[in-house]
């Protein structure tokens, strides 16, 4: 019992070391309840620097004419969209000369409360346009899915050098891919899944060795690698930190906990308490994987293309606590492939 209060207060004093921002807290407790952010009310950002961040994790650079056309494109379609609902936009919205005004008015920076209300409904239709139009650029070039893989593993082992350069016991770290005999035996054993329902994905199995560094883990990762916003839901959650105790216990978080929002909606059930598991979409840029795309598509579809991925983070300790579960996932796998067999070969 003793140790469980030391390693529960370590976490709280680590999240005061990282001087993590509310932005950076709300991102974090997002991958851990599972939950989806367009379900948020509000944004938590506090300078225009996070907000240049974000927007650069996004792939927008503001300086850049190519990410200012393909912003505001984004932002005019979003503004037709909720016109077309009937959702009343004011004339200050018509005229947007700064496109991270949005951000403000959402993070309460400035303006009113309606104007954080409909800046987060337009942040949240430009968070979807930006997705779909990823995908139909994807289906438009001929990008391999191998070309995909390798530069976002080349982004991720990035990041991992990076932490341990400063100071984060990156104690294993190793990428997969699933193989296609595999995704066979899957399709065949399981009545109800599909080949569409099957995602081309990477993962990657981080391994800390101490449990606290497992939030610089993260905290690197949605704040270098990727934005906490194409986390995917559903997907991503876990029990291993209780971080809504954890900012009750913290004197500096515990006073605004009301404006955290992944509070508000309850986490996913059945979540793992041995490891943090996330499913996250990777923005890579177009022309770095080789391939280039005329002005008039970088402006419509936009350069970025995303490559799904899975992260598996624990810590030494607990990996070693559930090593005995390992029997467990071959028993299944040995299960699935008999009922391949079965339903292959059955006269």
């Amino acid at each position: 019992m003793s140790s469980d209060i030391k390693i529960e207060s370590t976490l709280s004093s680590v999240l005061s070391k990282m001087n993590a921002s509310d932005s950076v807290i709300d991102a974090l407790g997002l991958i851990l309840s599972g939950n989806s952010v367009i379900d948020f009310l509000r944004l938590n950002f506090k300078s225009d620097s996070e907000i240049d961040n974000f927007l650069k994790l996004n792939n927008f650079v503001l300086t850049e004419p190519r990410s200012y056309r393909r912003i505001y494109h984004i932002y005019n379609d979003a503004i037709n969209y909720l016109t077309s609902l009937d959702v009343q936009i004011p004339q200050e919205f018509r005229e947007l000369s700064d496109i991270r005004d949005l951000f403000r008015y959402a993070s309460y920076l400035k303006g009113s409360k309606t104007f954080a209300k409909i800046s987060c409904s337009i942040l949240k239709v430009m968070h979807i346009l930006h997705h779909l139009e990823s995908r139909e650029l994807m289906y438009r070039t001929s990008i391999s899915i191998e070309n995909l893989f390798s530069a976002c593993e080349e982004k991720v082992s990035k990041a991992i050098s990076e932490l341990n350069r400063s100071g984060i016991s990156i104690y294993h770290y190793s990428t997969c891919r699933e193989n296609i005999f595999d995704r066979i035996t899957k399709l065949t054993a399981r009545k109800e899944i599909i080949a569409a329902q099957m995602f081309e994905k990477a993962s990657f199995n981080i391994v800390t060795e101490k449990k606290e560094e497992v939030l610089s883990v993260l905290r690197y990762l949605i704040t270098n690698v990727f934005p906490f916003n194409y986390v995917v839901p559903g997907y991503s959650s876990s029990n291993y930190i209780d971080l809504i105790n954890e900012l009750k216990s913290s004197d500096e978080y515990s006073k605004k906990i009301d404006i955290y929002q992944f509070t508000k909606e309850a986490p996913m059930a059945n979540s793992a308490s041995d490891r943090v598991y996330m499913r996250a979409d990777i923005p890579l840029d177009i022309n770095s994987l080789g391939i280039s795309i005329d002005d008039e598509t970088a402006e419509n579809l936009g350069y970025t293309i995303f490559s799904l991925t899975d992260f598996v983070i624990t810590d030494i300790e607990s990996q070693r606590k559930t090593e005995h579960s390992q029997n467990n996932q071959q028993n299944q796998k040995l299960l699935l492939k008999r009922e391949a067999i079965a339903r292959i070969t059955k006269e």
